[in-house]
Formats: C-alpha cells, structure tokens, sequence
C-alpha cells in the first residue's frame, strides 16, 4: 500500500495482523471484529477508510467495520451476494441467466444426495464459502463424489460454521441463513478465462482492467495474468455490460470488485 502515490497522503495501522486470521485452529470472527474495532477506535482522529487484502474472514468483516465506524463502503448484504456461491448464483441468475452454470445447492450430509443433484459428469462440487480452492472437487464418476464427501463432511464446518454464524448475526434474510445446504455443484466452463478488474464508486460502476487468466496446460490450475487482455474488443464490451448489469442489480458500491469470465 505504501507504493501506490496517494500512499504519500496516508497512514496505515493495521486492524488485524495477518496471523491473527491465518494457519489458525478456528475463527473466532466476533473476536475479530471486537479486536480490529478496538483498534481502529484507538486511531487518533479516527480512520478515514477501512481494507484488507486477505479472503475469509477479513473480506466479510470489512462492510461491518465501515458500517460499525460510519466509513464509506459497501453494504454487508451486497457483498454477500458476491461471496456466497449459492446466493451469487440465485442473484445472477435474476439479471444474467444466459452467462452461468447450471447449479444446485446439496447438503453433503444427506446420505441419498447424490442422485439429487441429477448433473452429467464433470462437474464441480464446492462450499458455499470458500477461498483457495478449499474444499472444491471437479467430479469425474460416483465413486469420487462419495470419497469427496467424507473429506467435505469432516473439514467444511472450519469455515462453514464461523460464515453462517455470521450471517445469521447481521440479520439477512432467513432462506439464505437457516438453509441445511451448505454445498453448490455446478457444471464447469469451459474456454478461455479473463477477469475484469474494477470498482464502482457512488453508484457508477467503472471496469478498469480486462486481464486475461492464464492457467496451467495440463492442469486447471492458475499459472499468470496477461495484460492487457488479447481478447477482441467487441467481446471485451460485452464482459462489461455483463458485469456492469449483476454490480447495479445487487446494489454494490464504494467497493473495489473482480469478476471472472470464460469465453
């Protein structure tokens, strides 16, 4: 941060250390935020802004500090609508159904759930929230989706619990915080990948950046970001309307955002 040129202009304190929330046994995200709004209380004229870099929890507890310390920033429920994969999908799926999976919302401990889910193989099966792939299996037959289960089922309360706690403390609406499912299986996609970066600022949503996503040739995992992106203009254009129609649709503001694209 202190690179950027209006760093010049600004102080940073830290909130939350990073070894606070990582290669931790569990997390304690009430903890957490009573912690880094004690410490941002103790700023002296107080903190004109509040960020993170880090994933699960810190990405979460942000729109609640804003809100806690009357800092600009998104709302609590808009960035859910991004975080939550199964929510993420309902809302895109009111305003950009042409451009997504197909999904379905299971309960990895459901005993006869696979039949349920009634997708051709490949797909991907992962938690509602994650981060770094944690818990994401691509399933290729039955018996993988049934060994995959028993590593759901013994790891997905670490960060399952701890989200759904705090949903279910800043009052969103209750078909999303008292659903039984805690997984999503979705088809995959195929084709070239791309993300566009941007933000959107007192309601204007503004794409800076379309950077292609290289991955591994034999594997799906991410190998580089190329910039600018080798897509053709016209395509690059309708990524943007794209994204730019789901941004206002959920109502994100005063938030920086990244959204990912196959082609």
């Amino acid at each position: 941060m202190k690179k950027v040129p209006a760093a010049e202009g600004c102080v940073f304190h830290s909130a939350i250390d990073i070894d606070e929330m990582r290669h931790v046994d569990k997390f304690d995200v009430d903890k957490l935020l009573s912690v880094a709004e004690n410490r941002m209380r103790a700023v002296e004229g107080g903190p004109a802004g509040v960020i993170t870099y880090f994933d699960f929890p810190a990405q979460d507890m942000v729109p609640i500090l804003a809100s806690r310390m009357g800092l600009p920033g998104p709302s609590f429920e808009s960035v859910l609508k991004c975080e939550h994969k199964y929510w993420s999908r309902l809302e895109q799926q009111k305003v950009i159904s042409k451009h997504i999976p197909a999904f379905y919302a299971f309960d990895p401990f459901d005993e006869d759930i696979f039949d349920s889910i009634n997708m051709p193989f490949p797909f991907w099966i992962k938690p509602f929230r994650s981060f770094r792939s944690f818990l994401a299996f691509e399933i290729e037959n039955r018996g993988q989706f049934e060994a995959t289960l028993e590593e759901i089922r013994e790891s997905i309360d670490f960060i399952h619990k701890p989200f759904m706690q705090l949903l279910q403390d800043q009052n969103l609406p209750a078909d999303i915080t008292q659903m039984k499912e805690s997984c999503i299986a979705e088809t995959p996609l195929y084709g070239r990948q791309c993300t566009l970066e941007g933000y959107v600022y007192n309601g204007k949503v503004k794409v800076y950046g379309v950077v292609d996503s290289v991955r591994d040739q034999h594997f799906s995992s991410f190998s580089r970001y190329e910039y600018p992106s080798s897509l053709p203009k016209w395509v690059q254009k309708k990524m943007m309307k794209v994204c730019k129609r789901f941004i206002k649709s959920i109502g994100l503001d005063n938030s920086a955002f990244n959204a990912e694209f196959f082609l």
